[in-house]
């Protein structure tokens, strides 16, 4: 499965080919759209937004202050750029609806620079780099170039590919259309910055895994370079839904080995849905599909980070004996041996919850896993190696057992604060549950008990390929009963106005050949970080 790190990767490679993006010419096929809706609908946004964050007038202020520039804008069509990108340098072409044309020219005057009459309706704007525009229809076209505006498009809002109708702003890049000696060039440079990296580290056994990760890692950009077909993303206000979004997407080639491994990435079902309480303050899950090519690069690494950590352990001189060391080496290998169990069955499911009852805090978690009956036995070789530290806290091996899960529990002393009582008692109690094809965690008071419930419990439930949704009203209660008063009351009383809309969320869908990453912000959030603005403009003797 392609991970988000790769798709960020691709998302810096997209900033950085749109810095170069100046706008020179139109063409029907741009590998760059960059889309702004129309004024009337960012505004009509804005204002929700602002109105949501209980700062009403940042809306009129912004008004106010462009509002010169938007007389003079038709306000009911959006704003786009094309770029094209047919050798080292982009080129492309600006528009922006304008009503008034000499409004616009009298600005440019006033602000940037002279501006003369160039012929044939096109003007140049003076500077170390003439930018020239020219009127046609509804907009002003915008390019460095004077030969970029002789065929322009007759409705340039066709060609922005519906990006502002789905976004206040967006941009798509067509990987395909950009050449490939430029991506081929953008791979070049990692495989550079790879090796550069490499010559830092002096361990040999830290120098072969990191080459291992290397090569993982540019073989996979190079799968989304070479297969890549659409990397789109995009901020949205969504008055309706009452959230902002922001999100990111990747689609691949159809029949292309990335859009197999993208593919992996779909709505699925948990094996533990008994963890993911509604009620809870957090959730999270990943669960998907691990191909049959990222098991193949993930046992690979495995075997690469096996040799480093062993090699470590054979020159570590800490040891007191080799005894010892045989030991420690056996709980390693173990330990990766359960790993690469898991990852050879080719399933992804783990799942976690924080919940929150009164000043009590209970985590809770559940993984699915390959070869349980081994990682049992090595948590009884931890113990025991563990036992020969004079301050290992107390084990209970075998202290429950559930079905076929066998339950052990560590308690750790609580440090004498207050705070840190409160929420755990005396003792932090963990419980660790293993099944022959799952792990459990719970940590908090009663963590035992939870375990039992969370493994007699267990029970599939329909979830996204990867989610985490957070409530941050309860967690902002939660930490204010320890705050001493030091919340101020500005914030609680939002916290309190907030409702059931205070959650923040990622969520990783499906789509067609590819996959959909989200932020989204629901209203309560943002009325409270209209709040945070508010305490801080304060704080340094501004305000609205």
């Amino acid at each position: 499965m392609i991970n988000s790190c790769y798709l960020r990767r691709v998302s810096m490679a997209v900033a950085a080919l749109l810095l170069f993006a100046m706008p020179l010419r139109a063409q029907q096929k741009p590998a760059v759209v960059i889309a702004l809706s129309s004024v009337d609908e960012t505004m009509a946004d804005i204002q929700y937004a602002a109105e949501a964050a209980g700062v009403p007038q940042m809306a009129g202020m912004l008004q106010l202050m462009g509002g010169q520039y938007i007389q003079m804008l038709d306000t009911t069509i959006p704003a786009g750029i094309l770029v094209e990108i047919n050798g080292p340098m982009p080129t492309g072409l600006g528009f922006i609806p304008v009503k008034d044309f000499d409004a616009l020219k009298t600005i440019i005057s006033t602000q940037l620079g002279p501006i003369a009459d160039d012929g044939n309706g096109v003007w140049r704007v003076a500077g170390p780099q003439p930018v020239f525009i020219k009127q046609e229809g509804k907009y002003v076209f915008v390019s460095d170039n004077a030969a970029g505006l002789g065929n322009l498009p007759a409705n340039p809002a066709a060609l922005l590919e519906g990006l502002d109708k789905r976004y206040n702003f967006g941009a798509r890049v067509h990987i395909q259309r950009i050449p490939m000696a430029l991506r081929q060039m953008l791979i070049q440079t990692m495989k550079d910055q790879f090796a550069q990296a490499s010559q830092f580290i002096e361990n040999e056994s830290q120098t072969q895994f990191q080459e291992n990760l290397s090569d993982a890692s540019i073989k996979n950009m190079e799968m989304l370079v070479t297969q890549g077909d659409v990397f789109e993303m995009g901020l949205t206000i969504d008055q309706e839904n009452k959230q902002i979004s922001l999100g990111y997407s990747l689609t691949a080639d159809q029949g292309s080995e990335l859009a197999e491994q993208l593919g992996y990435i779909q709505d699925a079902e948990t094996e533990f849905g008994a963890v993911l309480d509604s009620d809870a303050a957090v959730t999270f899950n990943t669960s998907t599909t691990i191909g049959k090519a990222q098991v193949e690069v993930y046992a690979e690494l495995l075997k690469g980070f096996r040799t480093s950590v062993v090699k470590e352990l054979q020159d570590d001189s800490n040891f007191p004996n080799e005894q010892a060391r045989a030991a420690a080496e056996k709980v390693v290998s173990d330990l990766l041996d359960v790993a690469a169990a898991t990852v050879g069955s080719g399933k992804l499911d783990a799942v976690g919850a924080v919940v929150l009852d009164g000043t009590s805090l209970q985590f809770a978690a559940a993984i699915h896993i390959g070869a349980g009956e081994k990682l049992n036995e090595t948590i009884r070789e931890i113990v025991a190696l563990g036992k020969q530290e004079p301050n290992f806290p107390e084990v209970q091996l075998d202290v429950a057992k559930v079905g076929k899960t066998t339950i052990h529990l560590l308690e750790v002393p609580v440090p004498d604060e207050d705070a840190a009582r409160q929420v755990f008692g005396d003792k932090l109690e963990i419980a660790i549950g293993i099944s022959p094809d799952a792990a459990y965690l719970c940590v908090g008071k009663d963590a035992v008990d939870s375990v039992k419930v969370i493994a007699a419990g267990t029970s599939s439930k329909p979830v996204k390929a990867v989610s985490m949704r957070a409530s941050v009203g309860k967690l902002i209660k939660f930490g204010a009963q320890f705050a001493d008063g030091n919340v101020p009351p500005p914030i609680l009383a939002a916290v309190d106005q907030m409702g059931d809309r205070d959650h923040v969320e990622v969520v990783v869908d499906a789509i067609p050949n590819g996959a959909r990453y989200q932020l989204v912000l629901e209203d309560g959030v943002l009325k409270l970080i209209g709040v945070g603005v508010q305490q801080a403009m304060g704080a340094l003797g501004g305000g609205f």
